[in-house]
């Protein structure tokens, strides 16, 4: 009888999660909204206003207007860049298809003309400290092998102690040849451990569709972007809201402690403990899930766990260039036919909806380890992107 109410619970709460799930996917909201000088109070044209992590976005025109439709539900970073003026990040949430205004005043940039021209010589090791980057920023996976940064001059770096810190006025345009992406980026925090190997970077993108020479192209770069999506940390937070992480591929793996997500030694032992011998069944799977995860009506979710969490993704094997970083982070060389990750919240909870747009987004708010700690900038697709309806 325990057993019989058990699965109904798991089959009503699924039940609940796909009914506001459909309900979510109807309802898109609206931004509008004005451009300005702080100094002048006079509109700005062509200033830049988009979403962070998608391809919502828009440019002002000569009222210093813009409009942005189609925005799902979510809490969002919204970027207002222009030449010649501080750039201006605040953040918004969009619930239940409302329609927000916002107004952005940005302060002019003050432009020093020197009396004498000097060509300035590159600093030493500047070269290198900007493969180090690159290597580390934009991944090292076959996808990520296909960006490039088309203007690297912009790249200030600096040495303390052991840790190489990166930072820049401008935004970097990374040219993605494998997924058809132009992504504007705006470094807000990168620091990484030279001697130890580990480090922690935030940003603000925006995803531009490159326009294409022919159709075979776009049909490369569908395949590709279909390929990074699969398995991605977006990917297991839509299945775990939709109710059909197991049916789409995903298995766990609990370890139930407290606060040691900073250990490495910890990771590699549970990376190590998965074999497709101790996967759960889909009971299991969903009973896991529904100790850690609740629904806040009507269509957010909470998971909160101390918890590690090995997520599994058995539907897509190891990229075979992770093998050089699993055997020097973990010491482990070989390639699986399946993708594993172990997940960690050091605040203890992370809130998202339906889209897998997370909701109380604040830098380093979770701590990733194994195949989506290697997955960087270059294997990201937007948080708006939706796969092949085939593949639904």
């Amino acid at each position: 009888m325990e057993n019989y109410l058990s699965r109904f619970i798991i089959i009503c709460f699924l039940l609940t999660v796909f009914n506001s799930a459909c309900l979510s996917q109807t309802l898109k909201s609206i931004l509008k909204g004005k451009v300005v000088s702080k100094e002048t109070n006079e509109p700005i044209q062509y200033a830049t206003v988009f979403l962070a992590y998608t391809s919502k976005g828009s440019l002002t025109d000569e009222k210093g207007e813009f409009i942005i439709n189609g925005i799902a539900d979510g809490n969002y970073e919204v970027v207002c860049a222009a030449v010649g003026f501080e750039r201006v990040t605040t953040t918004i949430l969009f619930l239940n298809s409302k329609k927000s205004e916002v107004s952005f005043s940005l302060t002019p940039v003050p432009i020093q003309v020197s009396e004498v021209s000097v060509i300035a010589s590159v600093p030493e090791d500047w070269e290198d400290h900007l493969i180090k980057f690159t290597k580390e920023f934009l991944g090292e996976s076959t996808i990520a092998r296909q960006c490039i940064i088309s203007n690297p001059e912009v790249i200030d770096f600096e040495i303390k102690e052991s840790k190489l810190f990166a930072s820049s006025k401008k935004p970097l345009y990374v040219i993605n040849k494998s997924l058809g992406y132009k992504v504007t980026v705006y470094i807000k925090h990168f620091e990484w451990d030279v001697d130890y190997d580990e480090g922690k970077f935030a940003y603000e993108p925006f995803f531009e569709n490159i326009i294409y020479q022919d159709s075979t192209q776009v049909i490369r770069w569908n395949e590709n972007r279909k390929a990074a999506y699969k398995g991605s940390f977006i990917h297991f937070l839509r299945s775990c809201a939709m109710g059909n992480g197991f049916d789409e591929g995903f298995r766990l793996l609990i370890n139930e402690t407290e606060n040691n997500w900073k250990s490495k030694i910890e990771n590699k032992m549970q990376l190590s403990r998965i074999t497709k011998n101790n996967w759960q069944t889909k009971e299991e799977f969903e009973s896991m899930l529904l100790k850690r995860m609740k629904q806040i009506p009507p269509s957010i979710f909470l998971l909160e766990t101390f918890d590690q969490i090995v997520v599994v993704y058995k539907n897509n094997s190891e990229d075979p260039n992770y093998k050089w970083y699993k055997n020097r982070v973990f010491g482990i060389g070989d390639i699986k036919d399946y993708q594993s990750s172990v997940l960690n919240l050091p605040n203890g909870r992370l809130t998202f909806n339906t889209e897998g747009n997370i909701l109380d987004r604040t830098m380093f708010n979770t701590a990733l380890s194994g195949y989506w700690a290697w997955k960087r900038l270059g294997d990201l697709v937007p948080n708006d992107y939706e796969p092949p309806k085939d593949d639904e």
